[in-house]
């Protein structure tokens, strides 16, 4: 392996290392934000459901129940449209494929002197491919990455 070669490597193994690393961050942040909607849905659900039993004759009271019905409705929906699970497990599978190629490029750095043949062209190819099939991680997970 030449120097440039070794060198090119090492600095796919940071980046891949980096896309990992963001792509965990980026499921973590749409589990967060799934428990941010899903508890107050849940809460609501509960408060709003018990009050059909209730006789509610306090106009203020009314309203507010009233409202939680409405906050209700409108967490469901986002928690339907922004598929935060779905996105969760799309970032959880991005980072295993980048943690592959980092695993890779430190397997070929270790037998430095003599990489199998097309060991690179191979990692490049499974680079590009993990770069199509995965989701946008949120540029500001990036920037935090590159501090």
């Amino acid at each position: 392996m030449t120097p440039e070669q070794q060198q090119l490597l090492t600095e796919w193994q940071g980046k891949v290392r980096r896309a990992q690393i963001a792509h965990y961050a980026a499921a973590n942040r749409c589990d967060r934000r799934q428990r941010y909607l899903g508890v107050p849905v849940i809460t609501f659900s509960a408060i709003t459901g018990a009050t059909i039993f209730a006789d509610v004759s306090d106009k203020r009271l009314f309203l507010a129940i009233g409202v939680a019905s409405v906050a209700t409705a409108i967490l469901a929906g986002l928690q339907t449209f922004l598929q935060l699970p779905d996105r969760a497990e799309k970032h959880r599978a991005a980072a295993q494929r980048y943690g592959d190629l980092k695993r890779q490029c430190d397997a070929v750095l270790a037998n430095a002197p003599t990489p199998a043949d097309g060991a690179i062209d191979s990692i490049r190819i499974q680079w590009d491919a993990a770069n199509k099939s995965s989701p946008l991680a949120v540029s500001s997970i990036w920037v935090r990455q590159s501090q």
